[in-house]
């Protein structure tokens, strides 16, 4: 991802963009960054990071045996 290639210098900061996208892979926009709470990033960069995602939002599946 461009986002980080030339700004997260910490790893908190990669944890946060990769939240961003895992959450941004299984929500809506409006879900996911209410469920992302950044420390670290700002509320414009979490907007910045999932609107660069832009594959259709699909749930995990978790099968119980």
């Amino acid at each position: 991802m461009t986002f980080c290639k030339s700004r997260c210098t910490t790893q908190t900061e990669r944890l946060e963009v990769y939240t961003a996208l895992l959450l941004r892979s299984m929500f809506t926009n409006d879900q996911d960054l209410a469920r992302l709470a950044p420390e670290v990033l700002t509320e414009l960069e979490a907007k910045t990071i999932i609107a660069q995602y832009n594959l259709k939002p699909e749930p995990i599946v978790i099968i119980k045996k």
